[in-house]
């Protein structure tokens, strides 16, 4: 593609050398630049693109996209364009869409946010069109998914980047899709991974305090999921949000939405029985008006035939007489609620394996200790992805709540650094017959991280190996 196509729609504010030049790939990584590409700078939390723009172009990147005005004052490199945009993030997904033939214009899309639920209803969604023939894309923090593809996105991943993003969506449009639903995070609207995007429908699942180590403030985290709005022909809210009012201040005056109450709809008992609590018949009561608002179509007949969600209360097989369920609820709001749940479903005891990640806000970390205490009959602190944080002190700060709350070590919770010990204490020491092991924060993820490194793992097959020893 030429480089002059590439930059259609381009917010380019100056550009030093040839447009007309073939360019075959687009790449943010100096560590792999092909020939003839195009290399994007990005400025990241931890690094800065621009410090190996001189790496990219030893390397054979044609072109340059920078924001930075010193860069571009005289590098002297010979035979590269050099293209100064305002926002290399919002740049790279429209020079990605163009790459990909804009192919996401070409089929319905779907975008959901929220705190807690996104991947649950997108899912729910994605099996709902499914079920009426409508040939249809999802993409998660799970996987992404079309036609008899399942795609790993990665360990740790929110939405996909501009890249990655448009070329599974020109896949999806290859194989045939006209449906692609996208788990649309925090993250992902405030690095523009979706920026040119435009929702058929946006939905907003629920709004509580979460990722503030990123966003800094509720209000920041806020607005930033209220950037679906920009984005969205229509938006459907969860009338059973917290955050309801504080976003119908901040929709825009000429934006259709609808205000969806769980209540109004008629639940199979059977769908209700492989899905748990209120918060799961609010996610799938926006999965039903989703499809409706698409379709026309009434799919509550086919509610009872969805199938569960992985890592969301997936109960693992034991051969035991107690239950194991393995959630991924890894914030105090998610917490609460599927420990109610599990509270109700529980025949005698309810005990909770869990802790908290580094790097991540650490607001939350008392909360869960104490809510884990006062919910559960017994509590289990372990690791999960310290990162570079040193796990004890992870541990201390999620005990302070646990202590707060009148817990005592060793009585009512707990403390067990190891993981897979941790489950191997709770299956094998702590469950009697008719109890009930809730394990959270991992659900689908398939590897832990220990300082910068990500190690495999699996809480399903930590559960079988507990069970083995």
């Amino acid at each position: 593609m030429r480089l002059k196509t590439l930059l259609k729609d381009v917010d380019t504010e100056e550009i030093r050398g040839k447009a007309d030049i073939k360019m075959d790939s687009i790449t943010t990584d100096s560590r792999k630049v092909p020939k003839n590409s195009l290399f994007v700078a990005l400025k990241g939390t931890d690094s800065d693109g621009h410090q190996y723009i001189s790496d990219a172009v030893r390397a054979g990147a044609k072109a340059i996209v920078y924001q930075n005005e010193i860069f571009g004052a005289n590098q002297g490199f010979i035979d590269t364009t050099l293209i100064r945009v305002s926002d290399t993030r919002k740049a790279l997904a429209v020079l990605s869409s163009n790459f990909y033939g804009n192919s996401h214009r070409k089929m319905v899309l779907v975008g959901i946010t929220g705190t807690n639920g996104k991947t649950t209803t997108c899912e729910l969604t994605y099996q709902l069109l499914n079920k009426l023939n409508k040939k249809t894309g999802l993409i998660s923090t799970v996987s992404a998914k079309f036609s008899n593809a399942v795609i790993d996105t990665g360990y740790h991943v929110t939405t996909p980047d501009a890249l990655d993003l448009h070329r599974i969506l020109n896949d999806m449009y290859k194989s045939g899709c006209e449906y692609v639903i996208v788990e649309t995070t925090s993250h992902g609207l405030d690095q523009h991974r979706t920026w040119g995007l435009t929702f058929d429908v946006g939905v907003v699942t629920n709004i509580t305090p979460e990722h503030l180590d990123y966003h800094k403030t509720f209000r920041n985290y806020l607005e930033t999921k209220a950037k679906i709005f920009g984005q969205s022909k229509k938006v459907l809210l969860n009338k059973h949000d917290p955050a309801l009012i504080k976003l119908l201040e901040l929709i825009p005056a000429n934006l259709d939405y609808k205000i969806i109450d769980y209540t109004k709809l008629k639940f199979p008992k059977k769908f209700m029985e492989r899905f748990p609590g209120q918060y799961n018949l609010e996610n799938a009561s926006l999965a039903h008006a989703i499809v409706y608002e698409l379709t026309g179509l009434d799919t509550t007949s086919y509610l009872s035939g969805l199938d569960s969600v992985k890592g969301r209360m997936e109960h693992v097989k034991t051969g035991r007489n107690f239950d194991v369920i393995v959630d991924f609820a890894h914030d105090a709001s998610s917490l609460e609620k599927v420990l109610k749940v599990a509270k109700k479903l529980t025949k005698k005891n309810l005990i909770v394996v869990f802790g908290c990640a580094g790097l991540r806000d650490r607001l939350k970390r008392p909360k869960m200790g104490g809510l884990a205490v006062k919910l559960a009959d017994k509590v289990v602190i372990t690791a999960e992805d310290p990162r570079t944080e040193v796990l004890k002190d992870i541990i201390k700060e999620i005990e302070a709540g646990a202590i707060k709350a009148d817990g005592k070590k060793d009585k009512d919770y707990f403390i067990i650094e190891d993981r897979q010990s941790a489950i191997n204490f709770a299956v094998n020491n702590l469950a009697k017959e008719g109890d009930f092991v809730l394990i959270t924060g991992k659900g689908h993820e398939k590897s832990m991280c220990f300082g910068t490194t990500e190690f495999p793992w699996s809480d399903q097959e930590a559960v079988k190996k507990a069970l083995e020893s």
